[in-house]
């Protein structure tokens, strides 16, 4: 199901650093809780079976913030948004 360019407009905007600390958490949880579905920041449902993807989601979004960080002090204090919309697999 596509979603509709209202409903993108919608969807919120999370920073690089809010993006880690989301995946973070979602790390923590299938960590403490294995027989758990837990949903990521991206809508999809991750379980101890597919750890390694959310863990790939993880470093992606630390070099985000690395790079978000560096241009930082050239922008003046702008960082960079992101915003999740639905693509086939």
């Amino acid at each position: 199901m596509a979603l509709t360019p209202e409903q993108i407009d919608a969807l919120p905007n999370y920073t690089a650093s809010q993006m880690v600390k989301l995946w973070r958490s979602l790390i923590a949880e299938l960590g403490s809780n294995p027989e758990a579905q837990q949903t990521g920041p991206n809508g999809r449902g991750y379980t101890l079976r597919n750890m390694d993807e959310a863990l790939r989601m993880l470093r992606f979004w630390e070099e985000r913030e690395a790079i978000e960080a560096a241009s930082s002090s050239d922008d003046q204090g702008q960082s960079a948004t992101v915003r999740f919309v639905e693509t086939p697999l």
